[in-house]
């Protein structure tokens, strides 16, 4: 670039690292690979997409020629395998890949490429944008609709997904994992020769709670089996959606390969090869062989007509009629117009014959012109030939259509075909479980382990410290302790709360956990201090549940994950069974407990106690005098996420 424009960007990167960070940011941007792109990356830096991609289409396009700036060049080697151009490329064309690619690959972009096919006769107009700088300022050139798609299809574009390369790693058996005899506490490290297949798109944020690289096994197991295993990663679902997306792939290059075969060859091109005819059968409806022996057929001939103001189009069969308005609509006179009703009776006759003989209808239905001044002869191939091209050409474009279509359908099969925890739909999956959350609770007889209540202690202590020592809490702790059969007498919340907490439990040790502190490696490493025990088994749950209590959302700031969603993340992950359900359910009964037993504790002294609970041997159900399963209404504590 020049002085001038080094000048200014150099002023800009100094308002945003400042003076003494000056030498520093030069040198990462002189060092890296691509300077421009770490360039505008820094200037941009605490902006959102959308305004970062303003920023750089004011900064390039108001102040600086693009050419300046963007290197930009194509790769044409694909390209002439399918589209015919001069041997050169003229300086009209190279601006407009150019434009077409700054159009649409800066950052903040509102400018998709579906957007540029779909809507390319209205970019193929000569058009301009508004600056503040120039308000005249002419940004772009004229984009032919077909160099807009040429582009895409020379990119290899389909929507952002990019799912070619997914099926090259998955069709790779090195990218199966492999446990190794490497193993820390409870885990086993799993090798991957050429890396993982990072095929899910994982945030990063997520990447950090789950680690791929390390699976939970049974180190004691005298069974060599138990501790050594192949982890496919590929199934079935999805070796059937790389079949269906690489025969999508056969005809749109199938399609390419036939236009560019009969530009080049013409007519006579079309009896070289048999996928031409497999290419006119998807056109025209298993015909193929029909329409190639019509096109190369030479017997087949009409006169070419014009009238003075357009083309009078007319059928073998109206031919007579068609003469006699023309005749009329531009008043020739009769000499005239016998000698070429003449013409064209010989002519209409002879056509029908040979339609007869050919048993073909479709004859009928090609359009001849009438040349007033010539009346010279066209045969059918030079009629129809350019309408196969035409349609070759139109379908190569509804190809590319489907294939923005359904690869986005292929792409979420994909995904659904792993574990929901390692896909890129999670996040939805969670909120379609928060909306379908219920607001009540059936109080039926559940049981749960007495020895292990005191992990409710721990957890209460953890997650809300004040209450752990109340009256009300203590007296919760004691009547699930007591293993004596039962039957007192509750108020509303105090029945609630009780049940809340054996009901968590119950759910909580029904969790098929990876490092259950009962693994003796695990034991191990907590003996000689390698761990604490808070970060092993059912209490790492409950931590996560603690965790989402005390995290609260920064103000002011967008988090598409909140501290609900990440423990369940966390707590998917520490199960053998993937279950979002589950973890989900054990979330949101903590949270519960919580709330109630706060409300619980604030509450009269007056409340009548008019609730049956039956407890004893690990077991507990609530009832009425009126109604044997006693029903809770929660929809006050329905802000629970």
């Amino acid at each position: 670039m020049d002085s001038s424009t080094a000048a200014f960007f150099k002023e800009q990167l100094i308002k945003i690292v400042g003076k003494e960070n000056e030498e520093k940011a030069i040198n990462l941007v002189d060092n890296s690979i691509n300077p421009y792109f770490t360039l505008f990356t820094i200037l941009t830096k605490g902006l959102t997409e959308i305004n970062s991609g303003k920023w750089i289409s004011q900064i390039l396009q108001a102040r600086f020629e693009s050419s300046a700036i963007i290197k930009y060049t194509p790769t044409w080697t694909h390209y002439w395998d399918y589209i015919p151009q001069p041997p050169s490329i003229s300086p009209d064309i190279e601006n407009e890949i150019l434009n077409i690619h700054k159009l649409i690959k800066f950052r903040g972009s509102s400018i998709s490429e579906t957007d540029l096919l779909k809507n390319s006769s209205f970019f193929s107009k000569f058009h301009q944008i508004n600056n503040s700088d120039n308000s005249n300022m002419k940004l772009s050139p004229i984009f032919h609709a077909d160099s807009i798609l040429f582009y895409l299809w020379h990119t290899g574009w389909h929507r952002g997904q990019n799912i070619q390369r997914i099926f090259a790693q998955l069709s790779n058996p090195e990218t199966v994992g492999k446990l190794t005899g490497v193993s820390q506490e409870s885990y086993t490290r799993v090798e991957h020769t050429i890396g993982y297949a990072k095929r899910s798109g994982m945030k990063e944020s997520v990447r950090q709670i789950i680690n791929m690289d390390w699976v939970s096994s049974d180190q004691q197991s005298d069974k060599e089996k138990d501790k050594s295993s192949d982890i496919e990663q590929v199934t079935v679902e999805m070796q059937d959606i790389e079949d269906e997306n690489n025969q999508l792939d056969v005809e749109i290059v199938r399609n390419r390969n036939v236009y560019k075969l009969l530009l080049f060859g013409g007519p006579k091109a079309m009896e070289t090869s048999p996928v031409v005819a497999d290419e006119l059968n998807a056109i025209y409806g298993n015909k193929g062989d029909y329409i190639i022996s019509l096109v190369n057929d030479t017997r087949h001939s009409y006169n070419k007509v014009y009238q003075n103001k357009g083309k009078s189009q007319i059928t073998n069969q109206n031919v007579q009629t068609n003469i006699s308005e023309y005749n009329q609509n531009n008043n020739l006179n009769n000499n005239s117009f016998n000698n070429n009703n003449s013409n064209f009776n010989n002519n209409n006759n002879n056509n029908n014959n040979n339609n007869n003989n050919n048993n073909n209808n479709n004859n009928s239905n090609l359009y001849k012109y009438l040349d007033e001044e010539k009346g010279s002869k066209v045969d059918i191939a030079s009629v129809l030939f350019p309408r196969v091209l035409k349609r070759l050409k139109e379908r190569g474009k509804q190809l590319y259509l489907k294939k923005i279509e359904v690869s986005r359908k292929w792409s979420k099969k994909v995904e659904d075909s792993l574990p929901v925890q390692r896909t890129v739909y999670q996040q939805d999956i969670i909120k379609k479980m928060k909306k379908d959350v219920h607001n009540y609770i059936e109080a039926e007889e559940i049981a749960y382990i007495p020895e292990k209540v005191t992990i409710l202690s721990n957890f209460i202590e953890n997650a809300s410290p004040m209450h752990v020592n109340s009256p009300e809490f203590k007296k919760i702790i004691c009547e699930l302790r007591n293993t004596d059969e039962r039957e007192i007498s509750l108020t509303y919340l105090n029945a609630l709360s009780l049940y809340l907490g054996a009901l968590l439990l119950s759910e909580l040790f029904s969790l098929d956990v990876i490092d259950s502190t009962e693994i003796h490696s695990v034991k191990t490493a907590i003996e000689i201090g390698l761990s604490e025990l808070d970060s092993h088994g059912y209490k790492r749950i409950l931590k996560a549940i603690t965790d989402a209590v005390k995290m609260k959302k920064p103000k002011g700031k967008k988090n598409p994950y909140n501290s609900v969603d990440n423990a369940v993340f966390e707590i998917s992950g520490l199960l053998f069974k993937i279950n979002f359900e589950k973890a989900y359910k054990i979330v949101r009964l903590g949270l519960l407990f919580i709330k109630v037993l706060k409300d619980y504790i604030k509450e009269s002294s007056n409340e009548s106690s008019f609730i049956k609970c039956k407890i004893g041997n690990g077991k507990i159900a609530l009832s009425l005098e009126t109604e044997p399963v006693f029903v809770f209404d929660i929809s006050a504590y329905a802000k629970i996420k």
